[in-house]
């Protein structure tokens, strides 16, 4: 009931405030756009409540998708997190092409993959992860067989290039120190390693909004939720075969984005 009141009225007001905001404003818009599980839930958040600068959390701009991925949380007796803003993103700014600033990031692909699998617990276990009583060994079976593995190595490419048509790939990265400042088009653009330390992550953001006062404060760390105990020796238990991590770590999103060493740490730490 709680969920259905969430959704049905908070989610509803929450929505037309962000909108409000963007009418209201004469600041350039900043879409928070990335995938799931990186951190961005915090940087959206403290941009929100901190600035009058109207500001979107968005992990796809595709209304079709955005679709499908709802009526899949319905159909699991779930509701999605919020509603989403893409369609007026879309519509407001992006098919019109304004001009607007993008923060996006990226992880290790294995550390995100397990963030989100414990994200979405009940989604595909199929009880709260308060519930759970299954072994450790079940739980990585489950993780194997029904995350999408190739989630966070094709999201630039079927994300980002397709919403925006700016391929990342195309532009030098700064490997080392961890973000890289594009321009293209109407956008600004600031992708950042979730890597980077939580001080220079601020002054990076604080500068490219233009809000010198600007703090970083993290929200939803799934490291620090109720599942803490469970998430830890779930990562202290699973480990991967050298052509699972071959995929991931030989796809042009990790050899794009991360270091030899970063790479190589990678497999020391999850190779079997």
């Amino acid at each position: 009931m709680k969920a259905f009141i969430r959704y049905y009225t908070k989610d509803y007001l929450t929505l037309f405030l962000s909108k409000l905001r963007f009418w209201l404003s004469k600041k350039t818009p900043i879409l928070v756009y990335t995938m799931a599980k990186v951190g961005s839930l915090s940087i959206y958040s403290s941009i929100k409540k901190q600035t009058s600068i109207p500001c979107f959390h968005l992990h796809s701009l595709n209304l079709e998708e955005i679709k499908n991925s709802n009526q899949i949380c319905f159909n699991s007796g779930m509701y999605p997190d919020s509603r989403n803003l893409a369609p007026f993103v879309v519509t407001q700014i992006i098919a019109p092409k304004k001009a607007c600033k993008i923060i996006s990031l990226f992880r290790d692909p294995v550390e995100r993959n397990i963030s989100a699998f414990f994200d979405a617990f009940e989604l595909y276990v199929g009880v709260a992860i308060d519930k759970y009583t299954g072994s450790i060994d079940e739980l990585i079976a489950c993780y194997h067989k029904k995350l999408p593995h190739n989630y966070s190595i094709l999201w630039f490419e079927k994300q980002f290039k397709r919403d925006l048509a700016i391929n990342v790939f195309d532009f030098d990265f700064n490997k080392e120190a961890g973000f890289q400042l594009y321009k293209k088009n109407n956008y600004e653009i600031l992708i950042i390693n979730s890597r980077v330390d939580d001080a220079l992550k601020r002054d990076l953001i604080a500068e490219f909004i233009s809000e010198k006062s600007f703090v970083l404060n993290n929200v939803n760390v799934t490291s620090k939720s109720n599942g803490n105990e469970l998430y830890q020796r779930f990562k202290n238990a699973i480990r991967f075969n050298q052509s699972e991590l071959d995929a991931m770590l030989n796809a042009p999103y990790s050899q794009h984005f991360f270091t030899k060493k970063e790479i190589e740490d990678c497999y020391q730490l999850w190779l079997k």
